[in-house]
């Protein structure tokens, strides 16, 4: 992480159409470097896609908390539907809440977006 409760910013990722996007993986670690426990504590996790902050256009990605227990938390778009709604350059990020009802972003990134030719 780059600072306390900053998420980390990952590096921009290209998508193409309407190909499916298999997304991302982080792996949450203390300070030491030893993985975070993200089953203890935290909850609702939530990763959404819009195309400019704040605006109320947004598609929800999938999350898979199946490795919170070490740490690790993905996201991913593989529904055709769903990814035919992405329509230009945007951002992403990636949410849970503490056990005090408390959001925090843990990571977030650009998309860019190339349209395809075959229809």
């Amino acid at each position: 992480m780059s600072g306390v409760n900053e998420p980390a910013q990952l590096p921009p990722v290209t998508l193409y159409d309407d190909d499916g996007w298999p997304g991302g993986t982080v792996t949450i670690k203390d300070a030491a470097g030893v993985p975070v426990d993200l089953t203890d504590g935290w909850s609702g996790w939530r990763c959404q896609w819009r195309p400019a902050t704040g605006s109320d256009e947004h598609i929800d990605l999938d999350v898979d908390v199946s490795g919170a227990a070490t740490g690790v938390i993905a996201w991913s778009l593989m529904d055709k539907a769903r990814m035919g709604l992405m329509h230009s350059d945007g951002g992403y990020d990636l949410e849970a809440v503490d056990g005090a009802g408390v959001p925090r972003t843990w990571v977030r990134g650009e998309t860019r977006w190339l349209q395809g030719y075959t229809r």
